[in-house]
């Protein structure tokens, strides 16, 4: 009846409130933070936004097929052209550093694949950081987990910094390295 499938989209509704308001918070000592950016994206779209946002959307869906292979990295979200992952949180592991410096390394690999195959022009960029992250649930209507602290500033700066078809780590990741 339309009165039972209200009640249970209402319950529903509840029991997503109910964990938001739980304010679920991971935080560690130490992660590390990567940041992947397509630079030349914005001109990509205005040559020919049908093809951009095609070439965009199937490089995204590559590094999630190579992710799929490092179940100790997260891909937090994508914004436009830059995608932002982590490892060491919500589930620390030891080895989050190495982890990450092989995901970044895939990924290269696969972008420079992509481009090869399918000549889309796409430039890449890539900063990493390793430090104190915080993460959690925000949000009520729209929920998603988001990382936090100068860690995830860093990185982005990193990737900010970088050279074309490069991966720029800080200092203190090198020296874990």
């Amino acid at each position: 009846s339309t009165q039972s499938t209200w009640e249970d989209e209402r319950d529903g509704i509840s029991s997503v409130q109910a964990v938001a308001q739980a304010r679920v918070v991971d935080a560690v000592a130490q992660g590390t933070v990567l940041f992947v950016k397509v630079p030349n994206f914005t001109e990509l779209l205005v040559r020919d936004a049908v093809r951009a946002i095609g070439a965009l959307n199937d490089l995204y869906l590559g590094l999630d097929q190579e992710l799929m292979s490092h179940t100790k990295v997260l891909k937090v979200k994508t914004v436009g052209d830059t995608a932002l992952f982590v490892s060491g949180l919500p589930t620390y592991n030891a080895h989050h550093a190495h982890i990450m410096a092989e995901v970044s390394l895939s990924f290269r690999g696969f972008i420079t694949a992509f481009n090869n195959t399918w000549d889309h022009g796409i430039v890449f960029t890539m900063g990493m950081h390793i430090g104190p992250l915080a993460g959690a649930v925000l949000g009520t209507l729209h929920m998603r987990y988001d990382t936090f602290g100068d860690t995830v500033n860093l990185a982005s700066r990193m990737c900010s910094l970088a050279l074309p078809n490069t991966i720029l780590v800080t200092d203190a990741l090198r020296d874990v390295l």
